[in-house]
Order: structure tokens, then sequence, then C-alpha cells
């Protein structure tokens, strides 16, 4: 008997063995079905030598941005001569950056170039900051804010996506900055007409989509470049410092605009009720007048 107890015993344990697992609860299975995270995207298309040069191409860039910013607020309060001259020496600065040679011994040299530049530019931003200022002050913000999420959002998707295949953008968006270029040197040589300023204002919001499209290209252009042994991280975080300062002066552009539009609206319609008021009185008085007058008759 004891025999027969141990056979069954083996049995049931081979069976219980052998046995097909339950079914998963639907919960977990779905779990399993998820999208893969963020970091784990940008683990299986960045090597770690990527990453690296990533974090500190994104370090620098948020150096220029409070150089640009320190720039703007010192032009805004002190300075005030933000424009042609400020502009004038940022392009001096970007081209003495581009002119040294990356290297270790060039590190701080092109690292005060770019600070130079990114200040400079922010001053450049001076009159349409205090532009914005004077219209509202909360403009400000909110196109820093969204610049700041369209880049994000845009480098990012450049980053845990496929490689290489935002470059093919490459031409249509630089023919489209081209025309842009050609557009603003006819509106500051001819007559500001009707269709002009309607391709002014059109350019506005093309470009916001084109510089957004250059933080996909510009982003996996990086990552190619140090891919292959780049590591001139100056240099890319001035790509990316020019794509993210475009953004925000076209945004804040948009935001002025439209404020500006739903202002005279308002004062618009304050001059109509103001004027219906007027003529609502003098009939009144008009009245007033004649019935006077039909008093004393």
């Amino acid at each position: 008997m004891a025999v027969k107890h141990e056979e069954a015993s083996s049995v049931l344990r081979s069976r219980s063995a052998g046995a097909p697992a339950p079914p998963r609860s639907s919960c977990s299975a779905a779990a399993d079905r998820a999208a893969p995270s963020v970091a784990s995207l940008l683990a299986a298309n960045l090597t770690p030598r990527v990453q690296l040069h990533l974090l500190k191409v994104y370090a620098t860039l948020l150096l220029a941005v409070a150089c640009a910013a320190a720039g703007a607020a010192f032009d805004s309060v002190v300075w005030q001569v933000g424009g042609m001259i400020t502009t004038l020496g940022a392009l001096a600065a970007m081209g003495l950056l581009a002119t040294t040679p990356a290297g270790p011994t060039t590190l701080r040299r092109r690292t005060l170039l770019l600070c130079l530049f990114s200040a400079l530019q922010g001053a450049s931003l001076g009159p349409l900051l205090n532009l914005a200022i004077f219209v509202d002050p909360s403009l400000v913000a909110v196109a820093f804010g969204g610049a700041a999420l369209v880049f994000a959002s845009f480098s990012l998707a450049a980053l845990v996506t496929r490689r290489r295949w935002a470059l093919a953008l490459t031409g249509v968006l630089s023919t489209a900055v081209t025309s842009f270029l050609w557009l603003h040197a006819a509106a500051y040589l001819l007559p500001r007409s009707a269709f002009m300023l309607r391709a002014l204002s059109l350019e506005l919001y093309l470009g916001t989509c084109v510089f957004a499209g250059f933080v996909l290209v510009d982003t996996q252009r990086i990552v190619e470049k140090a891919s292959a042994g780049s590591d001139d991280h100056v240099a890319h975080a001035l790509d990316l410092f020019v794509d993210l300062v475009a953004l925000f002066a076209r945004l804040l552009a948009i935001l002025v605009r439209n404020a500006a539009s739903r202002g005279e609206g308002a004062s618009g319609s304050d001059e109509r009720r103001e004027r219906e008021r007027r003529r609502r009185q003098q009939q009144q008085q008009g009245g007033v007048s004649a019935a006077r007058g039909a008093r004393r008759f």
C-alpha cells in the first residue's frame, strides 16, 4: 500500500509540473504589451558615450539660455540699445566661435564666446520684450513656456524615434529659411502693402513650424556627429540655442500681435459705444429742447 501511495504521489507531482500555467489576467497581459519606456528607448538608440555627450550639450544650452536672459534683462533695464548693434555683435561672436578650433585648450574661450553670443542675442530681443511687457507682461512667460515645451517635445521625439529619419527634412527646412530671408529683405526695401503685411504675418506661423522641425533635424544631427566621434558640445549647444531663440521670438511676436488686435477691437467697440451714447444724449437733449419750445408757444 505504501508503494502504491508513493507511485500515486509521483504521478500527481508529474502532472502538476507538466500542467499549463493558468491564464494571466488582462491587466498583466496589457502591461506586457505596453510601450517601452523613454529610458529604454534612449538606451536602445544611444550609446552611453552619446548619452554623456548629450548631457553636456543640454547643460551648455541651459548656460546659454541663462546668459540670454541676463542680456535681455540688462538691455531692458539699463542698456536699451538692443537692435542692430547687438545683432552685429552677436554675429561677430558667432564668427569667432566658428573659427576657433575645438579642443581642451580652447574649451574655456569657446564657452565664453557662446555666453557672449547668447547675451547679445538676448539683448537683441530687448525691443520685442519691452513691447510685450507694455501690452501684457504675462506674454513673455507664456511664450517662453511654449517654446520650451515645443523644444523639449521635438528634441525628445528625435532621440527616441528611428535615427537619421529627420535628416531628410534638411533641404526643405533650409529652403524655407532662405525664402523667409528674401521675404524680409523685400519687406525692408519695398513699401509695406497689404499683401506684404499678410505675407509677414504668415511667416510668423510658418517660421514657428520650420524651427520646430530644425529642432528635430539638429538633435539627430548631433547624435550622428557624436556617434562618429565628435565631442564639440559647445557648437552643438549653439545650434540648439539658435532654434530655441527663434521659436521663442516667433511665439512672442504672435502673442503680442494677437493681444494688440484684441486690444484694438476692444478699444474700437468702446469708441463705438461712446459715440452711440453721445448720439442718444444729443437726441434726448434735442427732445427736451423741442418740448421746452412747445411749452413757450
